[in-house]
């Protein structure tokens, strides 16, 4: 199991990242605020967003679990990872 606020630290690492790969400044997103409404990533970047995770936290993720209630924030993402490690 990956210590929780090491997981967070990376994933919003990631998306700060990505965001800035697109010029935009993801460093005020908030833990719970949703990253497609954010603005942060366009579509292409959320999927590079999916795969990093699976490759980076070492999980494979079924289509039918690619939804907002867990990959829609930071938190949710940690919590996916806490089910699934």
């Amino acid at each position: 199991m990956h210590d929780v606020q090491d997981a967070r630290d990376r994933i919003r690492r990631k998306i700060m990242e990505l965001a800035q790969a697109l010029g935009r400044d993801g460093s005020k997103l908030g833990d719970d605020q949703l990253i497609p409404q954010s603005g942060l990533l366009d579509s292409a970047s959320l999927m590079m967003l999916i795969v990093w995770y699976e490759t980076e936290f070492g999980i494979s993720t079924e289509n039918e679990e690619l939804t907002i209630d867990n990959f829609g924030t930071i938190n949710l993402m940690v919590d996916y990872l806490r089910r699934h490690q």
